[in-house]
């Protein structure tokens, strides 16, 4: 099974999404990230590690839907 992961850590929280084939959300989180960047996103990533992961990194602004777990 392929899952696809969205990530986004703006100036106060990150958000992430896990997506199954069916475009599914199967995971999603909205955190405050306290300043604390780097240890938070490297503490969702091993979080999220239970997914197959192939990691895209894209840098890019604009709005997000935390509310709907959408990136």
């Amino acid at each position: 099974m392929g899952y696809r992961i969205g990530f986004d850590i703006g100036s106060t929280t990150i958000k992430a999404v896990v997506l199954d084939e069916n475009n599914q959300i199967c995971y999603k989180s909205y955190e405050r990230h306290k300043a604390q960047v780097r240890q938070k996103a490297l503490d969702k990533l091993v979080e999220l590690k239970k997914y197959t992961l192939l990691i895209l990194w894209k840098g890019m602004q604009g709005k997000t839907d935390g509310a709907e777990g959408l990136l």
